[in-house]
């Protein structure tokens, strides 16, 4: 795995009437006009994962990808930029060498960091964005269902605890802006370095009120998604140490028929 830098910065989008879906598009022809303008090559930008938009930019003989979405949080963007021709670890077994992508890497956050200051200074009719690199705790873990037809609000009484996010499907971020595809509702806990990462999804999942109390929600709201994410500040740590998920988190997320991912970011990534 080949770490990837990340920025988090907030934003409130005042989007253009007819603005396509997911939100973002008018910061997304932004960044592209600003990475056109230091690389000869920056493809179209385009949906990423129903929810935020990507880009990919050619650098000398490495491809990379910038790809940016919102995260649970109100106004909070997470923005990545990921080298995409890099040999797995079956491919540097048989000797095929990785491409240099520290430069290329780092030349593109500087270009993307100066684009989104430049943006802030720059409050366009249809754009507006407030602070840039926003700090974060070291681990944040959550619990996310998406794509149900019950009303968010319903969702976040069955749960019998406040969600971090709630949206209906055709509603909009704020007012004006791009409605979304997908009814969603969200529960987050955040946790700091004295916290190892084997006690993040039991610690949620308690929150939450157990598998018991998931696994009815789950049935009464239906959703097409149903997911976890533990999210990790810790790239540009000094303390770095290794982490597991615990077979007793595994099975419950199994019985759950959930899924799990984990983000990698820098706290600082320029």
């Amino acid at each position: 795995m080949h770490p990837i830098p990340h920025a988090t910065f907030n934003v409130i989008l005042e989007t253009a009437p007819n603005e396509p879906h997911p939100p973002g598009a008018a910061l997304a022809k932004r960044l592209q006009d600003g990475l056109r303008a230091k690389f000869s090559e920056v493809g179209e930008y385009e949906s990423w994962r129903d929810c935020g938009w990507s880009m990919t930019i050619q650098c000398n003989e490495l491809r990379i990808q910038v790809y940016f979405a919102p995260y649970p949080d109100e106004g909070n963007w997470l923005l990545a930029i990921s080298p995409m021709n890099q040999p797995g670890l079956f491919a540097r077994l048989l000797s095929r060498n990785a491409s240099p992508a520290a430069a290329a890497t780092s030349s593109c956050s500087r270009c993307l960091a100066a684009r989104l200051n430049a943006i802030v200074r720059h409050r366009g009719k249809h754009l507006r964005m407030t602070g840039v690199f926003m700090p974060r705790p070291k681990f944040i873990a959550s619990m996310t269902l998406r794509g149900f037809d019950m009303e968010p609000g319903a969702v976040e009484t069955l749960m019998e605890i406040p969600a971090a996010l709630l949206v209906q499907r055709g509603e909009a971020r704020v007012p004006g802006g791009v409605p979304f595809a997908r009814s969603a509702a969200s529960w987050s806990m955040e946790f700091n370095e004295s916290n190892r990462i084997e006690d993040l999804i039991p610690a949620l999942l308690t929150h939450l009120g157990g598998v018991a109390h998931l696994s009815s929600v789950k049935s009464q709201v239906s959703p097409e998604f149903f997911e976890f994410d533990i999210a990790m500040w810790i790239l540009d740590s000094t303390e770095q140490e290794g982490g597991s998920v615990g077979a007793p988190a595994i099975a419950a997320l199994a019985e759950l028929g959930a899924s799990l991912s984990l983000g990698f970011y820098a706290k600082n990534a320029a």
